[in-house]
């Protein structure tokens, strides 16, 4: 019994140290596996009530690709494309190549969730220690809200991992910094702000 104590005792700190060792990989997995079960199982179930505005994106979407959104939602649909082209667009995309399936569109979400969660281990690694910084990540990754809209086709997911990212950007900043880190911070900011332009312009 004390062996299969020690030998779990042994494993247990093995796995501790290997997930420490590698927050950013350990949090953004995670985070894009509770994603992609929950995506999975509102596709599979056809629900749509936990996010009505999805639709509306998906229908914009398929529109767009087909090169009819005048006709389908008079000024108003251009205007939302538009408005959400940063996100809306790379559905659009997907859409012309593969088809307008909705699990495309959840996909994005998915992905830019998970961006969301490793971006904010990141930048919590420049603030904190790796443990803090790994229940950062995990906090991310596991609020149900924080789960549900990058489980769905909301362009919320985006924003959050382009702020996170934005974050990290601005924390390489320092002092001491020369003129070609700077160039790059301001650059990687300005991109930011492009696409947060084009993605809720209030």
């Amino acid at each position: 019994y004390k062996r299969q104590v020690l030998m779990f005792q042994s494993r247990f700190v093995a796995l501790r140290r290997w997930v420490l060792g590698r927050p950013v990989f350990v949090v953004a997995l995670l985070a894009l596996a509770a994603r992609a079960v929950v995506a999975t199982v509102l596709n599979v179930s056809d629900t749509w009530s936990l996010a009505p505005d999805a639709g509306q994106y998906l229908a914009i979407a398929e529109a767009a690709s087909d090169g009819r959104i005048e006709a389908f939602w008079p000024g108003y649909g251009e205007s939302l494309y538009r408005s959400t082209w940063a996100y809306t667009g790379q559905i659009v995309g997907l859409f012309e190549i593969f088809g307008p399936f909705r699990s495309l569109g959840q996909a994005v979400s998915v992905v830019y969730g998970a961006v969301a969660a490793a971006a904010t281990t990141a930048l919590a690694l420049r603030v904190v220690r790796r443990p803090f910084a790994l229940g950062a990540g995990l906090i991310v990754a596991f609020t149900p809200s924080q789960v549900l809209w990058s489980s769905v086709v909301l362009r919320e997911s985006l924003i959050w991992a382009v702020l996170a990212v934005a974050g990290l950007i601005l924390s390489r900043l320092r002092a001491a910094s020369n003129q070609r880190s700077v160039f790059i911070v301001v650059a990687g900011l300005g991109l930011a702000y492009l696409v947060l332009v084009h993605l809720r312009s209030q």
